[in-house]
């Protein structure tokens, strides 16, 4: 990894290094930062990550020969074991920050998990579903070089009956239409920091949670917004087409040069879904996005930047956030953006692009 001297911490980079039969390596490539985080890798050994300043020589690294943890997670039948996330993380480090950077490992069907390439030493294994959504944590896992830890608390790791399928079938105008976007859920009268957060591609959609009954949010790309209550089991979910939304640049605010373009489209919060499609200014100075619900919205900035590859973004603050009043509607509505020259300059010059 790489640290950019940011409260973001170490970012990964793959040079794709391999030393010589001797073992002398040189690493080389265009990075961000200070500091470097270099860990050694063979089939069957691995070694710690050692840090050193960019430009350092005579670093070294060991390697060692890895071990695994196996075992099996017992399942209701309907319970998808792909829903079921397996990290192993080195005691001492179990921070919430850290959970992320654990090796993670994949349930066979059968329910059985083998998680390779581990370095000797004790581990916690935490079995989570997605967001964080802890189910077990097993201390005291022991990895010893060669071999296979075959602990007994891991043999059979009961989750039936503490598991349950939700299953939405939706229904929009169009049968055949492809689907994205996320469930934000709870456990019904749970207050809003006892929401998770599920994203999905295709339909229909399976959610595993530890709750039988459920309140949804159901936040479909291109559709509006549906909120669900008390849910369990199976439920059909008609959806209907987003709102069209037009946003207008005053006059005098000069656009950055492709292939940069700027975008803005509608919120409601912080932690609704970005309409990252919305079209960049044209030449009428207009953006057009679709957005998923009525009510007071804050106008959201957006920058891209395009290339033959693909296309990246992020968003932009802007000072003083501007609100709309979207009203339910089949008509496109339309909305006058105020925005000054002097705030939209200072914040593309913080913009990453």
């Amino acid at each position: 990894g790489v640290d950019e001297d940011t409260d973001e911490g170490w970012n990964e980079a793959d040079l794709g290094v391999k030393s010589a039969a001797e073992g002398e390596f040189s690493v080389r490539g265009f990075v961000f930062g200070s500091r470097l985080r270099l860990t050694p890798r063979q089939e069957g050994r691995a070694g710690a990550a050692l840090e050193c300043a960019v430009g350092s020589s005579g670093v070294q690294l060991v390697l060692v020969a890895t071990g695994a943890v196996a075992g099996a997670v017992l399942l209701d039948e309907g319970i998808p074991a792909e829903q079921i996330h397996l990290r192993l993380l080195a005691e001492g480090t179990e921070g919430h920050e850290n959970w992320w950077d654990a090796d993670e490992a994949e349930l066979a069907p059968s329910g059985d998990f083998r998680i390779a390439d581990q370095l000797p030493g004790r581990y916690s294994l935490g079995i989570s579903l997605e967001d964080d959504l802890e189910l077990v944590l097993i201390p005291a896992v022991v990895v010893t070089s060669g071999e296979t830890n075959r602990d007994a608390r891991l043999a059979a790791i009961d989750l039936r009956r503490r598991l349950f399928l939700t299953r939405l079938r939706f229904l929009p105008p169009e049968p055949d239409a492809r689907l994205e976007g996320s469930l934000s859920y709870q456990r019904p009268g749970a207050d809003e920091e006892g929401e998770h957060r599920h994203y999905f591609r295709g339909n229909p959609v399976e959610l595993v949670t530890p709750y039988e009954s459920l309140d949804l949010t159901c936040a479909v790309k291109g559709y509006r917004s549906v909120r669900l209550t008390h849910v369990s089991g199976e439920r059909e979910v008609p959806l209907v087409r987003a709102l069209r939304i037009r946003l207008r640049l005053p006059e005098d605010v000069a656009l950055p040069a492709p292939p940069t373009y700027l975008k803005a489209t509608l919120v409601a919060d912080e932690g609704e879904e970005i309409d990252w499609g919305a079209s960049g200014f044209d030449e009428n100075r207009e953006s057009v996005s679709r957005v998923g619900r009525t009510g007071r919205m804050r106008v959201q900035w957006l920058i891209e930047k395009r290339s033959t590859d693909g296309a990246s973004a992020t968003s932009l603050d802007i000072e003083p956030v501007q609100w709309v009043e979207v009203v339910d509607s089949e008509q496109e509505q339309r909305f006058e953006l105020q925005v000054s020259r002097e705030a939209l300059e200072k914040a593309l010059a913080k913009s990453p692009f």
